[in-house]
């Protein structure tokens, strides 16, 4: 996708480009009326929470993003880490008083340099009860959300995951008599 081309402020006619400023700029002028300019480029801020968004929710690899911004994926990996180190928000509760019957679904999204998102929906409208990035699926770590889940008042009737071994482990020790 190219770029459009300067048109002359006076005859509107397409601009050529007629060298370049001492700077290093490019002199653009018109072969009509013999007027020339300087064009500057302006710098679009780039919101970086939504590559990371598309990076994490819709797979999208460094490269396309790299693509897709101009910057270059080292630059991109290293905003992206910012994001990771943060602590994800604080989710609001919802009121389940009057549901009968909910499933915790929870899985790991997979991301690159071994992070892995941990996701911890209610089964009903699969509204996300809360996140949390870790470096690996570890029993631990998913036993200390699953602990946070019980202290925020939320019950279950039962688990439902893939299975992985870090899940199975942690779901048997916090919930030992509910089904998985």
């Amino acid at each position: 996708m190219g770029n459009k081309r300067p048109t002359c402020i006076s005859c509107k006619k397409p601009l050529t480009v007629w060298g370049k400023t001492p700077y290093g700029k490019k002199r653009y002028g018109c072969n009509t009326c013999r007027i020339t300019r300087v064009y500057r480029r302006q710098r679009i801020k780039t919101d970086f929470f939504s590559l990371f968004r598309q990076y994490v929710l819709w797979g999208h690899t460094y490269e396309q993003l790299a693509d897709q911004s101009g910057y270059t994926p080292q630059y991109l990996q290293s905003k992206f880490q910012l994001f990771f180190s943060q602590k994800p928000p604080e989710l609001p509760l919802l009121d389940l008083s009057n549901q009968t019957e909910i499933f915790l679904l929870l899985d790991g999204l997979w991301l690159k340099r071994g992070f892995i998102l941990m996701a911890y929906r209610q089964s009903k409208n699969l509204t996300i009860l809360h996140i949390s990035v870790v470096g690996r699926e570890a029993a631990s770590k998913i036993a200390k959300d699953l602990k946070h889940l019980l202290f925020l008042g939320y019950r279950f009737t039962g688990v439902v995951s893939d299975g992985g071994t870090g899940i199975v482990k942690a779901v048997g020790e916090v919930f030992p008599h509910k089904p998985h």
